[in-house]
């Protein structure tokens, strides 16, 4: 009974990662044939993503006559998740620099019809209804260059429920993903239920991921979907049937091309690394040839309908627009988005260092304009200061939590000392763990950007594969440490979950009271114009919250015209009233009219 809940919960947890791919997969195969963003793209993913997973059910000998009662659960949970997921992210306002300066920005111009294939973002946006003056913000030249697989499945949310803060469900969906497919994982494996459970609530609440959760950052959807790449290993390893293993690893793999770039180079070493061992095993006589090829092939075919279908609006294009697939990272004109938002002394550092630095200091926000530098603190120890810090996205000083420093000391002595153990005890085991331990370490010495928490994720991979070599020794010493650390993890990213949940509250009780503030002054034959300079995006739910009304927009500064703001003094608004209309000068001004594939 046991080993059936966790097989069901897996595959529960594989369907919404299909329903995810699948989505973003049809939009992109769709934008080929000038065809946009849909409502109907949701409805036809789901349905998709719910055929594959009764076929697995079925090859896995696990639906039959009798129970034939477990498809009704394939419908109604994955339903109630993504209902739920949906309705509970449209109450809640991003509260984030980037997810409100253009991330947002790129799910609301690809729901208004914009084909990113054919066209430019500026030049759609000067020619559509509504001008949100993509060009004259600056925000198109990460709009149109960066990877949309997450912008690509928002707007299809966004196309349905006309509320773009609904399109966020991406990470809800993919955190409740990843905790179904690890615990469940652990589950077959250890045939034990508490480990798993907690091991997956662990592995699910990363400080990071709990910063960023509520907001339309992507650095989370990067770390999960490398978990799941990783799991999908694990999978191939201990597990006969490797179909699950195989579609788990096609669209973490398709994801991972297309979330960020530097999530593509990861997936690309990572999985490099799995395959030089398969390659050993191979001319061993230790792997079996027929799975070998099988996932050559798999990899190809990835790669290609990743670069090609779903980063055609990207990899192509920017090679062929600007010469380099990875540009504006990389290639001619390229732009530096690191070094300014790091401390000033980061400039003459070597990487080690910075690491360092960055994980035994004080949570803080430095970047090169600031007057001071990292401080160091006593490990375990934290301020208010530091707890008001690290609610935000972007955190840099030691953005992993504010006691991650002791904690990562207790870790890295427990894995050397474990290691050594577990090296004896089980091998496969080792071998499977050491290959992105070790490629990680690598990363973390050479990698410029290792001490970002944000952009380098892989950090918290070392603190998982501490946990499963303690608990793997299951001695007493082991088993106290284990408990110890799992409770200083959780308390730590607790403390982030808490703070962001607040700050995110707070954020839409603001933004709610201006809402209800301009609506009671607004009437209908009143014009709301509207204006941001830096959160551009912020002007969709603004559009989205006051359909039907008569609103405009105006990107020039007036400088004789009194203005509210609203969204943290990011925005602007005012009413005019209709008598007063004619007299009164707005610049650049254009009617609101809705558009977008219905």
């Amino acid at each position: 009974m046991r080993e059936k809940i966790f097989k069901h919960s897996l595959l529960l947890g594989v369907e919404l990662i299909l329903f995810i791919i699948v989505n973003i997969f049809i939009a992109s195969f769709m934008f080929i044939f000038k065809v946009g963003i849909s409502k109907y793209y949701v409805f036809i993913s789901l349905l998709i993503s719910f055929c594959i997973v009764v076929y697995l059910l079925v090859k896995g000998k696990l639906l039959n006559k009798k129970n034939f009662y477990l498809i009704f659960i394939y419908v109604f949970f994955p339903i109630l998740i993504i209902w739920s997921s949906v309705y509970l992210n449209g109450k809640v306002i991003d509260t984030s620099y980037d997810g409100n300066a253009y991330q947002k920005l790129t799910v609301g111009l690809l729901k208004n019809g914009w084909n990113p294939v054919y066209e430019s973002s500026e030049d759609f946006d000067a020619n559509n209804d509504i001008s949100l003056y993509v060009k004259e913000s600056g925000h198109y030249l990460w709009v149109n260059h960066y990877a949309k697989a997450s912008h690509i499945f928002e707007a299809n949310i966004y196309a349905l429920t006309n509320n773009i803060e609904s399109g966020k469900c991406i990470n809800t969906l993919s955190i409740i993903s990843l905790f179904l497919i690890s615990f469940s994982l652990l589950g077959l494996h250890y045939k034990k239920i508490v480990f798993p459970l907690i091991f997956a609530i662990c592995i699910i609440t990363p400080s990071f991921v709990c910063s960023q959760f509520l907001t339309n950052y992507i650095d989370l959807l990067v770390y999960i979907f490398m978990i799941l790449l990783i799991l999908s290993f694990f999978y191939f390893h201990y597990s006969e049937d490797k179909k699950i293993g195989f579609v788990i690893y096609f669209s973490s793999l398709l994801m991972l091309i297309n979330i960020k770039f530097n999530s593509f180079a990861y997936a690309g070493i990572y999985c490099l690394g799995y395959y030089i061992y398969y390659i050993i095993g191979l001319k061993k006589g230790l792997l079996d040839k027929k799975f070998f090829w099988k996932f050559t092939w798999v990899s190809v075919v990835g790669v290609i309908v990743g670069v090609f279908v779903i980063g055609l609006s990207v990899y192509p294009k920017n090679f062929i627009e600007k010469g380099h697939p990875f540009y504006p990272i990389y290639g001619a004109g390229k732009v530096d988005i690191i070094t300014m938002y790091q401390p000033a002394s980061f400039k003459n550092m070597n990487t080690p260092k910075k690491y360092f630095v960055s994980m035994f200091s004080k949570v803080d926000n430095i970047g090169w304009w600031s007057k001071y530098e990292p401080s160091y603190k006593i490990p375990f120890t934290y301020d208010n200061n530091e707890i008001d810090i690290i609610k935000y996205s972007d955190t840099r000083i030691s953005g992993n939590g504010v006691i991650f420093g002791g904690i990562f000391i207790v870790v890295c002595i427990s894995l050397l000392i474990t290691s050594f153990i577990i090296f004896k005890k089980d091998k496969n085991l080792f071998i499977m763990c050491t290959i992105p331990l070790v490629i990680t370490i690598i990363l973390i010495l050479f990698l410029s950007e290792s001490w970002w928490a944000r952009y380098f994720p892989q950090t918290y991979f070392i603190v998982l594969f501490a946990l499963l070599y303690l608990y793997e020794l299951k001695n007493n010493t082991s088993l106290v440490t284990l408990t110890v650390l799992i409770m200083m993890l959780l308390y730590n990213n607790f403390i982030t979950f808490r703070e962001s949940v607040n700050y995110a509250i707070e954020f839409k009780n603001d933004v709610s009271k201006d809402l209800i503030t301009i609506k009671n002054s607004l009437k209908k034959d009143d014009i709301l114009v509207l204006k941001s300079p830096s959160f551009v995006a912020s002007l969709y739910n603004m559009l989205d919250y006051f359909d039907g009304y008569n609103v405009k927009i105006v990107f020039d500064n007036e400088n004789d015209v009194k203005y509210n703001t609203m969204f943290s003094g990011q925005m602007s608004w005012r009413i005019i009233k209709k008598d007063v209309e004619k007299s009164t000068k707005t610049s650049k001004v254009n009617s609101f009219k809705k558009t977008g594939v219905k």
